[in-house]
């Protein structure tokens, strides 16, 4: 009888147990990258932005080719990205994202005719073709795990005989980080990638704080920091600078091409940027966002070498002032409600 007795007690205790730690998990305030008064974020975005008219000066690296210098009236780029949910749960989210995006430069046609690289670029459409993973998962409270994977086709894929490994571009970032409070978060961690036009591993620290309701900043040193003023809640404005890069490869239409049959173009660029961000409908916002580009490197590399940092031509686009107009919509509960998934 005590046995019955005692094992009847213990099961009512382990029920206690499980009610109370199932209770504290629901209450339990998960950590994460994002602070208090950060905006949503994006689902669907369209960009397009462009460099206004400045001079570009190349310099060759090998004795057969020559240096030369021309007036680029435009650099222009234009994205589509649409990310959507795979796992959304209290403690781990995973997000996908589909990107494409084309990059034109618009040079004058007779001045670039005799200069490959110039008359190569000029007019036609470099294409990103990208799918992208996002992994945010809490320990506990305080702790957080964030992770980012991306592959790439970049370039002219179709136009090739190489295997499309040749035109896959990788990037990976991992931070560990800690959320001190609702209003400020950290992480620490490394990033591969082409933010600076070829792979480069570099530290990387995330931090995003909010002083109060109005004011804070979003950062991922080195290659961005915004500092961030929210007047009310349909509008934030933004200011300070994001590094960012890319890599092309090409195929030339020549067997006598004065570069290589397949080079790779890789572009870097520091912009220094305000930006204001508007909701106009419930989900949906508008941003246009302004400033000074400053290219770090706009150069021709050894195609037969993807990782290999053999260039042919080196280049820099002097700095010119670009714009940048934005169409995007956030998930708030109004689009959950209009699509059926509330």
């Amino acid at each position: 009888m005590k046995k019955y007795i005692l094992l009847l007690f213990f099961s009512l205790s382990l029920q206690q147990i499980l009610k109370a730690q199932e209770n504290k998990q629901d209450s339990t305030k998960w950590a994460t990258p994002n602070v208090k008064y950060m905006p949503m974020g994006r689902g669907l975005d369209i960009n397009y932005t462009r460099i206004f008219t400045s001079i570009i000066d190349s310099k060759a690296e090998v004795d057969r080719l020559r240096d030369n210098n021309a007036h680029l009236n435009a650099l222009e780029n234009i994205e589509f990205d649409l990310k959507f949910p795979i796992i959304l749960k209290d403690r781990t989210q995973i997000l996908g994202s589909l990107e494409y995006t084309f990059d034109f430069y618009r040079f004058d046609p007779e001045e670039v005719a005799d200069y490959e690289l110039y008359s190569r670029l000029n007019k036609r459409p470099l294409r990103s073709r990208k799918a992208k993973f996002y992994l945010m998962h809490s320990f506990d409270s305080k702790h957080y795990l964030n992770v980012r994977i991306a592959g790439a086709l970049n370039g002219d894929v179709g136009e090739s005989e190489q295997s499309l490994y040749e035109f896959t571009k990788f990037t990976v970032a991992v931070m560990y980080g800690w959320q001190k409070s609702p209003t400020n978060a950290y992480g620490v961690g490394l990033y591969t990638g082409y933010t600076l036009g070829r792979p480069t591993i570099y530290p990387v620290l995330e931090w995003n704080k909010s002083w109060n309701e109005r004011w804070g900043f979003e950062s991922k040193l080195p290659a961005k920091f915004m500092l961030r003023y929210t007047p009310n809640k349909d509008m934030y404005v933004y200011g300070g600078y994001e590094v960012d890069g890319i890599s092309y490869r090409l195929v030339s239409e020549s067997e006598d091409s004065e570069l290589l049959r397949e080079y790779e173009i890789r572009r870097s660029d520091l912009m220094l940027t305000v930006n204001l961000e508007k909701r106009v409908y419930d989900f949906i916002w508008v941003g246009i966002k302004g400033g000074m580009n400053f290219n770090v490197r706009l150069d021709a590399s050894d195609g037969n070498k993807i990782y290999e940092n053999k260039d042919l031509i080196t280049s820099q686009i002097r700095p010119a002032p670009y714009v940048n107009l934005s169409l995007f919509v956030i998930p708030t509960d109004g689009l959950k409600k209009l699509v059926g998934l509330d």
